[in-house]
């Protein structure tokens, strides 16, 4: 079954149902996405399909694909970063449902039984980003401008706090 995409939705009656979402949402309905790219791309195609497990919890999985802008934090030049983001959620109306689920299960917290699905997505595509945008480093403009130290060449030998130490001692 297709239902829209945007809005309240109900998950507990989506997953009742079977429901299946599928289609696009543009970039522009995730407001605090867009804050945290330089720009972002044609919108997010979502395959989100709800169920009831065994246990008769209300459940959603499904992915989350889109292509956003980010600086590249070596060079600071833009390159585009494709996410795609697999979703397992299940719904809970309490902590401690939330500390019952099955492990690889994330708990989607609801109120009032309704959930923003602009919200639910911006959510799993915010925790997406990576922590540190980089280029992968062979296409990145710096090149081996700033390589890590290779193992056999140490930075520096000894106790960087010693110094410390010596006027530590002088003080007293």
């Amino acid at each position: 079954m297709e239902k829209q995409l945007e809005g309240e939705i109900s998950p507990l009656k989506l997953a009742r149902t079977g429901a299946r979402l599928r289609g696009r949402i543009a970039l522009a309905r995730l407001p605090r996405l867009l804050a945290c790219v330089e720009r972002g791309g044609e919108g997010v195609e979502l395959a989100l399909e709800f169920s009831r497990d065994i246990e008769d919890r209300s459940l959603v999985q499904g992915t989350l694909r889109a292509s956003v802008d980010l600086i590249c934090q070596r060079c600071l030049e833009v390159f585009t970063q494709q996410l795609e983001i697999d979703v397992h959620l299940g719904f809970v109306t309490s902590d401690e449902e939330a500390k019952a689920l099955p492990e690889g299960l994330e708990a989607c917290l609801l109120t009032d039984g309704v959930v923003i699905l602009e919200t639910l997505i911006e959510d799993e595509l915010l925790l997406g980003l990576p922590d540190v945008p980089l280029h992968p480093r062979e296409a990145c403009p710096a090149g081996d401008k700033f390589r890590p130290l290779p193992a056999n060449e140490k930075a520096s030998e000894g106790n960087p706090f010693a110094v410390l130490g010596q006027l530590k001692g002088k003080v007293n």
